[in-house]
């Protein structure tokens, strides 16, 4: 019996936590230079963390209490872009975009925020982002994540990895 209200409370306590809505101060979160990411009148679009990790990230080996290391773990700064998910079934083009910066088709672009935070107004629709970091276009790591957006911001957060482990 005791089971059985210890797997109710659970489940109650999992109902209540996962049907929270976004908080308008997280969807309207603004750059640091105070203008609202979110420009455009859709109420769906994307939002998330951008993360960077650079240097060298190999572990250490401390000499005479000196472990020096080049790695960086944290906000990246810089820009996205925002691309139909279309532009994956052409490879031609999407070697184009990476390799020469053509940023021409993207349907938007936004800055991070020094936190790395991002917010992208969009229609429903797939969507791939491509990050702008440094002088690299990346999209993902590894492979371009496809973001379908239907009747709401979708949280999306991202790591770019260019450290040596």
């Amino acid at each position: 019996m005791s089971m059985k209200i210890l797997l109710l409370t659970a489940i109650s306590l999992l109902i209540i936590v996962g049907c929270t809505d976004l908080d308008d101060s997280v969807v309207n979160q603004t750059h640091s230079n105070d203008s609202v990411v979110n420009q455009t009148n859709f109420e769906t679009g994307i939002y998330g963390t951008i993360t960077l990790r650079t240097g060298n990230c190999m572990p250490t080996v401390c000499m005479n209490d000196n472990c020096s290391s080049s790695c960086y773990n944290g906000p990246a700064s810089g820009e996205l872009y925002v691309f139909n998910s279309t532009i994956l079934d052409n490879q031609t083009e999407l070697i184009e975009i990476i390799q020469n910066f053509d940023v021409r088709k993207s349907i938007t672009n936004a800055s991070f925020t020094e936190q790395g935070f991002y917010n992208i107004s969009v229609a429903p629709g797939s969507y791939v982002l491509f990050f702008k970091v440094y002088s690299n276009l990346v999209c993902g790591q590894g492979d371009c994540s496809i973001i379908a957006v239907n009747d709401s911001f979708v949280h999306f957060d991202e790591q770019i990895n260019f450290a040596t482990d």
